[in-house]
């Protein structure tokens, strides 16, 4: 049993008010879209910042980042990777 129950009238009531207004609908719609948008850009802002690459081609592959636990002047630690 499923724990909300929906009907098929409920989806055809919720598509002819949609169709009834089209104006809220497209507000709607573009709010939802602009939403996902800066959604997507805060993340990726955000990774830039915690995981950066270092300015040369491959830059991952030769050096590794991670934190130390404890007090430390420098929460972050580079160190070489071993191929």
């Amino acid at each position: 049993m499923p724990a909300v129950p929906v009907s098929v009238l409920d989806f055809k009531l919720g598509l002819r008010m949609l169709r009834r207004y089209p104006g809220i609908t497209a507000i709607g719609t573009i709010a939802l879209a602009v939403a996902i948008a800066l959604g997507m850009l805060y993340f990726e802002a955000l990774n830039k910042v915690l995981h950066p690459v270092l300015p040369i081609a491959g830059g991952e592959a030769y050096f590794t980042s991670f934190r130390i636990a404890g007090p430390s002047p420098e929460p972050r630690q580079i160190k070489p990777c071993k191929a």
